[in-house]
Order: C-alpha cells, then sequence, then structure tokens
C-alpha cells in the first residue's frame, strides 16, 4: 500500500509542476489569434491548470457585438473571441468564433471590444 501511495504522490505531483499558464501557452502559440473558442479549449484542458484555464473560469458576452470575453478564474488572462452568436458559447454559439486578443486585464479587453469591434 505504500507503494501505489508514493507512486500516486509521485504522479500528482508531476501533474501539478507540469501544469503550465495560459500565458504560456501565448506566447509559445500553442494559443494563438484566429482560434475558435473549442480549439483554446481543447489546449488547455490538459495543459493548465483548473485556476488557469480560463475555459473553466468565467465569462462574459457583449450581444451588440457578438463578442466573449473568457477568463480565468486567477484574473491573469483574457481572451476575446469575435463572432460569436450567443451567450450559450459551449453548445451552438461558438461555432463560428474567432479568437481577437489575448490579453492580461478585463478593461482592455471591455475598450477592445466597445470601440473595435463593429455592433452585430
Amino acid at each position: 500500500m505504500g507503494i501505489v501511495n508514493k507512486y500516486l504522490g509521485f504522479i500528482f505531483i508531476f501533474f501539478v509542476a507540469s501544469c503550465t499558464s495560459t500565458n504560456q501557452l501565448a506566447n509559445t502559440e500553442q494559443i494563438r489569434i484566429g482560434m475558435t473558442i473549442e480549439d483554446v479549449c481543447n489546449v488547455t484542458v490538459f495543459q493548465t491548470s483548473i485556476t488557469e484555464d480560463p475555459c473553466f473560469g468565467y465569462s462574459r458576452f457583449f450581444k451588440d457585438n457578438n463578442a466573449l470575453v473568457l477568463y480565468n478564474s486567477n484574473y491573469s488572462t483574457y481572451l476575446v473571441f469575435g463572432n460569436v452568436t450567443n451567450s450559450s458559447f459551449r453548445k451552438s454559439g461558438g461555432t463560428y468564433s474567432k479568437l481577437l486578443l489575448i490579453t492580461n486585464s478585463f478593461e482592455e479587453a471591455e475598450f477592445f471590444i466597445e470601440n473595435l469591434i463593429s455592433k452585430g
């Protein structure tokens, strides 16, 4: 039983240590402008911790601009997607989405949406 616990502990430590930040994924272009929400979430789900993953964090839908901001629960990364048809982005709303901006500030994301994305 002791060997099993050590083995599981090693796997847990390896998993936690191998998690990358969303910013690192952007810097290495594993997440890049033009990707869909689904593509971004497929990258982040196995490479980031839950607190780093914007797909498991929070979202804000800007209906007038057909835009969505996904951000992680530690508030360090904000992803702005355009062409999002509704707030149900995990279903059909994000099918034709496109990543437009990666930033570290909600204010910058909001400014980008309100001033640089045309109203739908």
